[in-house]
């Protein structure tokens, strides 16, 4: 099993795009909806995580922490 984080590719009424959990199992693909959402020059593609230039960048990224 492996999972990833991504953004959708549309931006929510708010301008702020959604951070789903995409999780692979035995070759199917589901995807979760997280309750971040952050406008595009805040997230990190490459960490998977919110940017530290983010305001709210400490309690998202503790959001998409798993325990």
């Amino acid at each position: 099993m492996t999972f990833h984080f991504e953004r959708s590719h549309q931006p929510n009424r708010q301008g702020n795009y959604t951070i789903f959990l995409q999780v692979f199992h035995k070759g199917q693909k589901k995807r979760y909806k997280t309750s971040v959402a952050v406008q595009l020059k805040y997230w990190n593609p490459e960490n998977e995580r919110v940017k530290k230039s983010c305001p709210s960048s400490r309690h998202d990224n503790e959001e998409l922490d798993f325990p």
